[in-house]
């Protein structure tokens, strides 16, 4: 989908030093949601940020078909793409500015995240044991930390070899 869960690789989500982040709320949003995940490790976070990610995708994967079939109830053909067979269907952008059709292309991913918890049956991971809503935004927020601080990671340490 595109929150960047996969920079919980690189960065530590529990103890990675924020204080240099390039924007000033970016410590306390780290305190804020450590805070939240007390008790949780790392392997867990990225664990929660990985199902929200899978979770959105299946969101919006969902909102693409009822769409589809919208437009197809409505026989708006004209603002749908499809393969020869007729098997195949997608969406033009045209639909998007006359129909409210939500992807990640023009949602937020916190909205999309908001989304998945007041539309879907979620069933949470076994390996996360009694797993909060909460957690799950907070994960998703040290997720864009991560994402955020990456490249300022990556020229401090490469600064650091030089020097």
């Amino acid at each position: 989908m595109g929150f960047y869960y996969r920079d919980l690789e690189k960065f530590d989500a529990m103890k990675g030093d924020v204080s240099w982040a390039p924007f000033r709320a970016a410590k306390d949003i780290a305190w804020r949601a450590r805070n939240l995940l007390h008790g949780r490790n790392n392997d867990q976070v990225q664990s929660l940020a990985s199902e929200l990610d899978s979770w959105i995708d299946a969101y919006f994967d969902s909102e693409s078909e009822s769409s589809i079939q919208m437009l197809k109830d409505e026989k708006r053909y004209d603002l749908l793409d499809s393969d020869e067979d007729g098997n195949n269907w997608e969406i033009k952008s045209e639909a998007h500015d006359e129909f409210d059709i939500r992807s990640s292309d023009n949602t937020e991913p916190i909205e999309a995240a908001k989304e998945v918890f007041e539309s879907m049956d979620i069933l949470h991971a076994p390996d996360i044991p009694d797993a909060k809503d909460y957690e799950y935004f907070a994960a998703m927020a040290l997720s864009m930390i991560g994402w955020v601080t990456s490249p300022y990671r990556i020229a401090v340490s490469t600064f650091r070899m030089m020097h």
